[in-house]
């Protein structure tokens, strides 16, 4: 399975490992407002891209006051240094 984005000028493709799929066969995508997202891999990583969080007008409790409950980034993508995107990025 290979899951596909587009962010503009850049395509980003991520694709799990046949085993990963087998144990839990699904990919988990969070919206968190704007161009935020958190993507769960079948195989537990975690991609999270343009975290903007707290000042994000539409980012869902808890995120919005505790970006520790993202838990463990694997891989933070950033599509370009606008407020709205990098906002919650170390």
């Amino acid at each position: 399975m290979a899951l596909a984005l587009s962010a503009g000028i850049g395509l980003l493709s991520v694709s799990a490992p046949a085993h990963a799929q087998a144990a839990s066969g699904k990919t988990e995508l969070y919206w968190f407002g704007q161009a935020g997202f958190k993507i769960k891999s079948p195989g537990g990583k975690t991609i999270v891209i343009d975290p903007w969080l707290t000042g994000g007008p539409k980012t869902p409790a808890p995120y919005k006051t505790d970006i520790s409950a993202l838990g463990k980034v694997d891989l933070l993508l950033v599509t370009h240094a606008h407020v709205d995107h990098i906002g919650d990025a170390p």
